[in-house]
C-alpha cells in the first residue's frame, strides 16, 4: 500500500466526520471504523 493515498483517504474521512452535527451515533460510528481499518493511525 502507498502511504500517500492512504493519507489522503485518512484526511478525506476526516473531514466527512467533521462535516457531520457533533455527538452523532454516524460521526462516532465513522470513527469507529476508522480506526479498525487503520489501527495504527489511531
Amino acid at each position: 500500500m502507498q502511504l500517500g493515498l492512504i493519507i489522503k483517504d485518512i484526511r478525506r474521512k476526516l473531514q466527512k466526520i467533521r462535516h457531520l452535527p457533533r455527538g452523532s451515533n454516524m460521526r462516532i460510528i465513522e470513527i469507529e471504523r476508522f480506526s479498525n481499518r487503520y489501527p495504527k493511525a489511531g
